[in-house]
């Protein structure tokens, strides 16, 4: 006789005839982190109970958030934002880019989460993205380009007959060409490093001027890739999945030590310096960008600065310096001399030394 069972459980017979029950939800509700994969389950009342709650989390769940085609007038910007993090693509994104996703995701989210997808068009999507420009033409770019992947899997999904991102002319944006000196350095430092609640931004930028390094990699550098007895450190690219080793050398390796002494506890070596929810964090690429335009402030520093352009200018100080690109590379990181090519530039000591060494 057969017995009714709970949705996604079911009845795995062995070889010997024994059996049990395993709950085996779709990978989507997974994912959402709403139920797991159970088994085995020995006895019909633990596999009722087991399917039962974590169906019913399921079905709450999908009230909320669930999309269908016949309702997509009535499904939200947040929902569709939900269910896209779901996605394989979404999942397979790297950490720099999963980043870069979630800052859009919130800015959208801001403006017009609350908006059914199906009552957006294309006047509004110029409307947004006109509210963008005011924050830069890069940022608008960049919240404008999410917005199109979004919009782009809801006309795939059938949930709208076109993407009203899609009509939106966005404004060229110049590569930045922004170049630290010394002095801007030592001041940015040194306003950086007289406040604790800073200390940590200052290390960053530290390292990442120091290092020639990205931001990004910086920012999630764990403790277990300094060793503070060889003195170097151990650093993966997580936009080129390479690695290089440098040495740690001077001033910096005295302040990670200190650094270390004050958050060795826990696995980040620049976490923010107070606890959310009891545990430290990264900053993130924004709480990054609002600090650093706080002691550009207090250091009387251009607002135009930014920490990502300090591996652009350690970058140009080595190729003035005249270091080989092949050696470069080996600090850098960069796979190919044409990757290089944003960064050679035509300066009066460049054409100096060109010009000696040609009449030698």
């Amino acid at each position: 006789m057969s017995v009714d069972l709970p949705r996604y459980v079911r009845k795995v017979v062995r070889r010997d005839d024994t059996f049990y029950y395993k709950y085996d939800p779709p990978k989507k509700f997974i994912d959402a982190g709403l139920v797991t994969r159970q088994r085995p389950i020995p006895n019909l009342g633990a596999a009722r109970e087991i399917g039962e709650e974590s169906n019913a989390k399921i079905d709450a769940w999908k009230k909320v958030y669930d999309i269908r085609r016949g309702d997509m007038g009535k499904a939200t910007v947040h929902q569709l934002i939900v269910q896209y993090k779901l996605t394989p693509p979404y999942r397979r994104l790297g950490v720099q880019s999963k980043e870069e996703y979630v800052f859009g995701f919130n800015n959208i989210e801001r403006i017009m989460g609350g908006k059914t997808i199906g009552s957006l068009n294309v006047i509004h999507a110029k409307g947004f993205y006109k509210q963008w420009l005011e924050r830069g033409p890069h940022t608008a770019s960049k919240l404008c380009k999410i917005g199109n992947v979004l919009f782009n899997f809801a006309m795939d999904q059938g949930y709208i007959p076109m993407n009203p991102f899609s009509r939106v002319v966005k404004q060229k944006t110049q590569k930045r060409s922004v170049v630290w000196t010394d002095e801007q350095v030592r001041a940015f430092l040194a306003a950086a490093y007289s406040d604790f609640k800073w200390r940590s931004i200052g290390l960053l930028a530290h390292m990442t001027y120091t290092w020639v390094q990205r931001v990004c990699d910086i920012r999630m550098l764990t403790w277990d890739a300094i060793d503070f007895d060889s003195q170097t450190v151990t650093i993966k690219s997580t936009s080129r999945r390479n690695t290089v080793f440098i040495p740690i050398e001077g001033g910096l390796l005295n302040v990670l030590r200190q650094q270390q002494n004050d958050f060795g506890f826990q696995p980040y070596v620049v976490p923010r310096v107070k606890p959310r929810l009891g545990k430290f964090h990264p900053y993130n690429g924004d709480q990054v960008g609002s600090m650093t335009r706080d002691i550009l402030k207090v250091a009387n520093l251009p607002s135009r600065l930014r920490l990502s352009d300090l591996r652009r200018t350690g970058t140009i100080q080595m190729i003035d310096g005249g270091v080989p690109v092949t050696t470069l590379m080996q600090v850098t990181g960069h796979a190919h001399v044409a990757s290089l090519e944003p960064y050679l530039r035509n300066t009066l000591a460049g054409a100096g030394e060109a010009l000696k060494k040609r009449l030698i």
